[in-house]
């Protein structure tokens, strides 16, 4: 679906998430991956800033996942999530 590598805003990881409802953070200095998070939907966008990957998913709610260790770190339903 979308990628988001390197560089400060994702802290250095490569960023990724796909319709199977999966996050992936990868350390591409050794292509080993770092963290995987299962989201509660299909991701609609993906975007990396100050060091998080800020996700909006097809059931309306909004991820804040910390790129460096795959913790979330808000969880946000913005309508009415099941």
């Amino acid at each position: 679906m979308d990628a988001h590598a390197g560089g400060q805003a994702a802290s250095g990881m490569l960023v990724s998430a796909g319709a199977d409802g999966t996050l992936a953070i990868t350390d591409p200095r050794v292509w080993g991956q770092v963290e995987q998070v299962k989201l509660s939907n299909f991701p609609y966008s993906l975007i990396t800033a100050g060091g998080l990957a800020l996700a909006g998913l097809g059931d309306g709610s909004g991820w804040v996942v910390q790129c460096s260790t795959g913790q979330v770190r808000v969880y946000m339903c913005v309508y009415a999530c099941v």
